[in-house]
């Protein structure tokens, strides 16, 4: 360690430390910035998307409720919430919800169909683990109610 004996060569040094150290320190405050604008950027983004989604869900959950169910326009509600927003935790609800009426309904393919899907988008690094889960569960008992036990 270095000894200073006065507080100008203290301050020198750590002038001369920054000095040296300018372009590293520039681009680590680049890189932190950047992140931070893509962090901020697909936050903003998802919310949008989630918004959206959350709409076209309400929409759709109101159709379905309604006694005279207009099945295209249901169908069609369903179809636009799956083709713009297939990430979202509200597509993949709607999702759920249909396969399990299908399900209930003794549409055993169509249900099967829906939950394979399911599967398919709620799954990998940003999917969501429990509708995974229920994706999984579902196939499984549909399969065991088809008697295909290999799958």
């Amino acid at each position: 360690m270095v000894d200073y004996s006065s507080d100008e060569e203290r301050f020198s040094a750590i002038v001369d430390f920054f000095k040296r150290n300018r372009n590293s320190f520039l681009l680590i405050f680049l890189v932190i910035f950047s992140m931070l604008v893509i962090v901020i950027g697909f936050r903003s983004y998802q919310a949008n998307q989630n918004a959206q989604a959350s709409e076209l869900y309400d929409l759709w959950l109101l159709e379905m409720s309604n006694e005279n169910i207009d099945s295209e326009k249901t169908l069609s509600t369903f179809n636009s919430l799956q083709e713009k927003f297939p990430k979202t935790g509200y597509a993949q609800l709607a999702r759920m919800s249909r396969g399990s009426q299908f399900a209930r309904d003794g549409n055993l393919d169509v249900s099967l169909g829906d939950f394979e899907q399911l599967l398919q988008t709620s799954s990998g690094l940003f999917g969501n683990n429990v509708l995974n889960s229920i994706a999984r569960i579902s196939i499984a008992r549909i399969e065991l109610n088809n008697e295909n036990y290999e799958k």
